[in-house]
């Protein structure tokens, strides 16, 4: 049995107004989920990036505060950021939630990339979490189990590093799991902060398995805020 996004969003609103995203393997079509069931609950949201994110077709996009504020006095949700070339948006001018925060009940921040792969150990200016983040949730696809690491893991001399092992061997379930509890892993930065574990992907009978030994690894680590979440097939469509 996979958590919904209501789910998630119940554990994060009970822990803050702030969230980023890190780690890979579906950051975020979790995020504009999680986005968009806010919506749904009729919360205002504020899609954004530290880094970079997708720019989707079907959602106003913001460029400074003032086209922000117009956009979010006509719809519950709306992306802040500057658009690229390459079809991606960067970080808006400014993140501060003292900026943000006054126009939206939720911030939702894209804080790491993971170049389309399921598994991402971070270097070392990684992830881009901002200051004011109340709340970070590690993601980690299910769909890297059984592959080679080099095969799917964004960075694999870091993973091979954190590991040790090569990056030809296969992900196992102890593997994504370490990546998810370790502070040279997906919790990198975190700190203090609430961090919750996303097992994204989860798509059949084998990977629902697969999620269970890994949560049970999470568990004995000290890990308890642990989300089993299926990757949608749909793409949402914003309501207003």
């Amino acid at each position: 049995m996979t958590d919904s996004p209501a789910d998630v969003l119940a554990w994060i609103a009970r822990r803050g107004r702030y969230v980023s995203v890190v780690g890979a393997g579906g950051k975020t079509t979790l995020l504009y989920a999680l986005a968009h069931e806010a919506a749904a609950q009729e919360k205002k949201c504020i899609v954004t990036t530290s880094t970079h994110i997708w720019q989707p077709k079907y959602l106003p996009v913001a460029e400074d505060l003032e086209e922000l504020k117009k956009i979010l006095s006509q719809s519950r949700l709306a992306v802040f950021g500057r658009r690229r070339a390459d079809g991606k948006l960067g970080p808006p001018g400014t993140l501060d939630a003292a900026a943000l925060l006054p126009l939206a009940d939720f911030v939702w921040n894209e804080a790491d990339g993971g170049r389309g792969l399921p598994c991402k150990v971070p270097a070392a200016h990684e992830p881009v979490i901002p200051a004011d983040t109340d709340v970070v949730l590690g993601v980690a696809g299910l769909s890297a189990l059984g592959r080679p690491l080099k095969d799917v893991c964004f960075r694999p001399e870091q993973a091979e590093s954190l590991l040790g092992r090569p990056a030809a061997a296969p992900v196992r379930e102890e593997d994504l799991a370490a990546i998810l509890l370790s502070e040279a892993g997906t919790r990198r930065s975190v700190g203090s902060r609430p961090y919750a574990a996303v097992l994204h992907q989860c798509d059949s009978p084998q990977r629902a398995q697969q999620a269970e030994q890994i949560r049970a690894l999470l568990g004995a680590g000290g890990l308890t805020d642990i989300f089993v979440t299926a990757r949608s097939t749909r793409r949402p469509q914003e309501r207003s």
